[in-house]
């Protein structure tokens, strides 16, 4: 989920990025001694800013909250199922279900159980579509705010960092995830306030 979010992110960031430099940074300032121009980049700590982001902890617990409904909906099912076959095994053992009514309980068991089965996929279906609609917002909300952050700092690109990233080395000089953490937070806020 993680490294999709920053995959995602990342597109969205470079395509719709103010592309005006920063400011003109050489690599001599960065401590080479070559004068070539380093491009205006940035990074964010994706496992930080999920961590302390209330937007994400809102979608987070809204979908553990479907999560769980739907998982006890499943169980309660799938609870009366094993309570009817453990009845009809009862009434077998004993004897005292003719064969017609026997073969009748058993495709009617069948029957049940896979019903169950479909319910269980429907299911685990409707809640991988909750999850990525959930980061789909979650990816919108923040490259928005971005496209508003990068208008002022101007940079060319501002990459995600973090488990699951591809990047082997960030300076530390090169993370932007605190103002940009405390503005999406304060956004959030906001837009919180007014509903």
């Amino acid at each position: 989920m993680l490294l999709t979010l920053a995959v995602i992110g990342l597109y969205v960031i470079h395509f719709t990025s103010n592309h005006q430099p920063h400011k003109d940074i050489s690599a001599k300032q960065a401590g080479d001694t070559t004068s070539l121009p380093v491009t205006a980049i940035a990074y964010i700590n994706i496992d930080t800013l999920l961590e302390d982001y209330a937007y994400y902890h809102e979608l987070r617990q809204s979908f553990e909250r479907s999560q769980q409904k739907l998982e006890g909906q499943l169980q309660g099912k799938a609870e009366e199922l094993q309570k009817k076959q453990g009845e009809f095994f009862e009434k077998a053992q004993k004897g005292l279900l003719t064969r017609t009514e026997q073969k009748d309980a058993e495709t009617q068991l069948r029957a049940e159980e896979a019903e169950l089965m479909k319910l269980r996929e429907q299911l685990s279906m409707q809640l991988a579509e909750e999850e990525q609609v959930m980061q789909r917002k979650l990816v919108h909300d923040i490259s928005e705010y971005l496209k508003s952050f990068n208008q002022q700092a101007g940079y060319q690109f501002i990459v995600s960092a973090g488990t699951g990233s591809n990047l082997l080395y960030t300076a530390d000089s090169l993370n932007i995830t605190a103002p940009v953490l405390k503005g999406l937070n304060e956004q959030y806020n906001q837009a919180k306030k007014k509903k």
